[in-house]
């Protein structure tokens, strides 16, 4: 059942949240000498699909969530679709990839890789990519968001179970087809401290926490922390996510 933990902040979700490599999209699209057709499942705000339709004629970006299809990105070669992963609107053997970007914890996995099954052409490549860490080398400021994030907001039942299989780099997930071996990337922001705080707000653990409690845990708990280790707080510094990558060809 689709859990709509996103749509009621579309709008700074598609503002706040890291971006992703051009070097990501160049490896995957590499993969495939096929450049027809890519499907992006769990879209959001078509962040991804914007740099897939770079390199393919058709991306089909899809996404439960009809207010974050609204806030997506309009762009030539992009086709977006409300649709469920589990079960999506494209012909057998239509797409060469398809592609999940910060997403698969939110699905039936099983249900999901039938779909990838059914849509993928012979020897096409399923690629999940995520983030949950954000590094700024200023160790007070690292240890505080592991806090915040990991017992924090888990202590206080605010993280959706399902995100916890992002956390553990989906290690469980058992995707169809034979493993590829994936390089290493990382995302890299360059945010102020309201940059940095304005992504946290996003979260949906933070949403879930000013609902149960009816306060803004950032507000609370991390801005006195962060602006005794921030300093200059106008002043952008990079603020890198190491990227979890998982890679298999059907």
């Amino acid at each position: 059942m689709f859990q709509d933990l996103f749509s009621g902040h579309a709008e700074d979700y598609r503002l706040h949240r890291p971006t992703y490599p051009d070097k990501l999209f160049q490896y995957l699209t590499a993969l495939v000498g096929d450049h027809g057709a890519v499907w992006d499942c769990g879209t959001g705000n078509g962040q991804a699909a914007v740099s897939l339709a770079k390199s393919f004629s058709t991306v089909y970006a899809t996404d439960p969530s009809a207010q974050q299809i609204a806030k997506a990105t309009p762009q030539d070669g992009i086709v977006y679709q409300v649709a469920a992963a589990e079960s999506v609107p494209l012909a057998d053997q239509s797409v060469s990839m398809v592609t999940v970007f910060q997403a698969l914890h939110w699905f039936d996995a099983q249900a999901f890789y039938q779909e990838v099954r059914r849509v993928l052409k012979p020897g096409g490549i399923l690629a999940i990519i995520g983030y949950h860490t954000a590094i700024t080398g200023i160790a007070e400021v690292d240890a505080l968001y592991e806090w915040f994030n990991r017992e924090f907001l888990w202590e206080k039942e605010c993280w959706a179970m399902e995100r916890g299989t992002l956390n553990e780099n989906y290690a469980h997930c058992d995707l169809p087809g034979e493993q590829v071996d994936a390089p290493a990337f990382s995302s890299v922001c360059n945010w102020t401290m309201q940059d940095y705080l304005a992504y946290l707000n996003t979260w949906s653990a933070v949403k879930t926490y000013e609902k149960k409690y009816h306060e803004n845990p950032v507000q609370r708990f991390v801005v006195p922390e962060l602006e005794k280790y921030w300093s200059n707080p106008d002043q952008p510094r990079e603020v890198r996510f190491p990227l979890v990558l998982k890679v298999s060809r059907l």
